[in-house]
């Protein structure tokens, strides 16, 4: 157990969180999150639209994108 422990703590990026790119990553995930909410919305032929669906929508791509920086 200890040398799979060595070895992917070994191997790990060691990369320091730099706050303008996380703050670039959240302002474009949100402007693509809206914009696939606004196609979303416009183009939408089911009986009943959910706005909550919608809104997690946004939500997703900012919470992918910090899970993903």
């Amino acid at each position: 157990m200890e040398i799979i422990k060595k070895s992917v703590l070994e191997n790990m990026p060691t990369a320091a969180l730099d706050p303008l790119a996380t703050a670039g990553a959240l302002i474009l995930a949100f402007i693509l999150g809206l914009w696939i909410f606004i196609i979303y919305k416009r183009t939408y032929n089911g009986v009943l639209y959910s706005r909550n669906f919608s809104l997690s929508l946004i939500l997703l791509a900012l919470v992918s994108t910090m899970i993903m920086k």
